[in-house]
């Protein structure tokens, strides 16, 4: 999703490795299992969803 000012988004590789792509987050283990199973994406490559995740902002 293209957003405004997209160029300004910070994404936070804190974030993602200690949330998003840590399984045994209580809240976050359920995106991580996600994002290990359909894109292969773990904490070990979560440079690659920072990189997808800017593109999505700044093209849409």
């Amino acid at each position: 999703m293209k957003l405004p000012n997209g160029e300004l988004a910070e994404i936070s590789m804190e974030k993602l490795i200690g949330y998003c792509l840590n399984p045994e987050h209580s809240r976050g283990k359920n995106q991580a299992r996600v994002f290990r199973s359909r894109l292969g994406i773990t904490a070990e490559n979560a440079e690659v969803l920072r990189s997808l995740i800017s593109q999505a902002a700044l093209e849409g």
